[in-house]
């Protein structure tokens, strides 16, 4: 009986053993299969790759050599490609190939990520653009674009899109659907406004708008709560919107050559600010809580990387003069501006009093009291009036509650003058221990 289960359990045990090394085998066998399947996959991919490629060359008379991919973006290069570990071709670039159309062929390309076809004659873009699936960076600029087609929108796996130097005034609705972009070029082209689809562009942190026609910005410009850097340079805009206080990511902003006459208050809003260009404008005023940005207030571009410049404007307040002379000056110029301004106030407020005096008494006026005139400034010392000269100056406090503003101009005097002959005011410093004209507003230098 023992003899029988000893073979019976060797036999079984002989059984498994076997059937071990046959499982083995089969899976050894099926890696084989699949590692083949992915190899003839590989070489598949690369057979049709160069087969695309060879017909490319043909079709654009031109050979296109290998680069790295992210080489495939340079404006230097004509005509180049570059492919994956699998060997898929997966950029391409087609630069300054006098293409008025874009080869068919180039849509066969289903794994291709970046394209580029800068400097060409292309009037349209094809509807086949749908085809390709994984394009993530499309470079058209400097061709003859003079719309594009709704089908673009649908490209939605696109991140960077360059469509700057075409004819271009509006964009399909459509774009609304490429939620991953992050960066949309559209310098140099026709818009007169800025296109309602870019409104729903939520990941978008670079916007390019320069030398366009734009001559306003719409409201809902600060729902780009992503955007780092805009570009609206060399167009026509005359005011910004308060909305633009709103872009709380935002990095870098150029606005010179324009027609801008002030900037909003909310511009002091930009708190992640690092540079803004607004040379050459028509600004006459600069906002005092513009120094709330901590950033250097410059007339010409410096080496400070932090900086607004804001040369070639007929600014008034604050001058040129100050703000050549820097940021402490600048400083030093708000924090008086309102003591100057009050009083000009007080000193025009007599102007009309004392020509009705002159003209029903026959003579100047030697004091306000004689004309039954008070005046009530905080920051007054005294106002004279000299019936010979037809001047009247005012002399600001001694003591103003603050050192650096005793300093600056307490006790400082300016003055109104009246001429006989030609009926006429004029402003400036007083006579004796004049304010400093840099202070004074432009129409107060006389």
């Amino acid at each position: 009986m023992n003899k029988i289960r000893l073979f019976i359990e060797r036999s079984c045990l002989s059984c498994v053993s076997s059937m071990v090394i046959f499982i083995a085998g089969f899976l050894i066998w099926q890696s084989a299969i699949a590692g083949n399947a992915s190899l003839n996959s590989e070489l598949q991919n690369q057979r049709i790759g160069s087969e695309i490629l060879i017909q490319l060359e043909q079709e654009i008379g031109k050979t296109l050599k290998q680069v790295n991919l992210n080489q495939i973006g340079r404006k230097d290069l004509q005509g180049g490609y570059a492919v994956d570990k699998q060997g898929r071709v997966v950029g391409l670039n087609l630069n300054e190939t006098q293409l008025a159309s874009i080869p068919d062929t180039v849509f066969s390309l289903k794994y291709l990520q970046k394209l580029s076809l800068v400097k060409n004659q292309l009037q349209e873009l094809p509807d086949t653009f749908t085809q390709l699936h994984n394009l993530v960076y499309l470079d058209v600029r400097y061709n003859e674009l003079q719309d594009l087609p709704t089908s673009l929108g649908q490209v939605k796996s696109l991140k960077f899109l360059y469509l700057g130097h075409n004819r271009l005034q509006d964009l399909p609705i459509s774009f609304a659907q490429l939620q991953n972009l992050e960066i949309l070029g559209l310098g140099k082209n026709q818009l007169q406004k800025i296109p309602t689809s870019v409104s729903l562009l939520e990941n978008l942190s670079r916007l390019y708008l320069h030398e366009n026609q734009l001559r306003t910005l719409p409201t809902w410009l600060g729902q780009l709560q992503n955007l780092t850097i805009l570009g609206l340079q060399k167009n026509q805009l005359q005011a910004l919107p308060e909305s633009i206080g709103q872009l709380k990511s935002l990095q870098k902003l150029y606005l010179n050559d324009n027609d801008l006459e002030e900037l909003p208050t909310s511009f002091s809003q930009l708190k992640k600010l690092q540079l803004a260009r607004l040379d050459s404008n028509q600004l006459f005023d600069l906002p005092e809580e513009i120094l709330n940005l901590n950033l250097n207030i410059l007339w010409k571009t410096g080496k400070i990387k932090q900086d607004i410049t804001v040369g070639n404007n007929p600014l008034v307040s604050p001058s040129p003069e100050i703000i050549q002379q820097g940021q402490q000056a600048i400083q030093d110029y708000f924090k008086v501006k309102p003591i100057i301004y009050m009083a000009i106030y007080s000193l025009t407020g007599l102007k009309t009093p004392m020509e009705e005096y002159l003209t029903y008494k026959g003579k100047w006026p030697d004091s306000a009291k004689a004309m039954g005139f008070n005046i009530t400034n905080p920051y007054m010392e005294s106002i004279n009036i000299d019936p010979l000269t037809y001047t009247c100056t005012l002399t600001i406090k001694n003591q103003l509650g603050d050192a650096s503003l005793t300093k600056l101009i307490g006790g400082k005097t300016m003055q109104i003058s009246f001429d006989i002959k030609t009926q006429s005011w004029k402003c400036g410093s007083g006579q004796n221990n004049p304010i400093d004209t840099k202070y004074l507003p432009s129409l107060c230098r006389s």
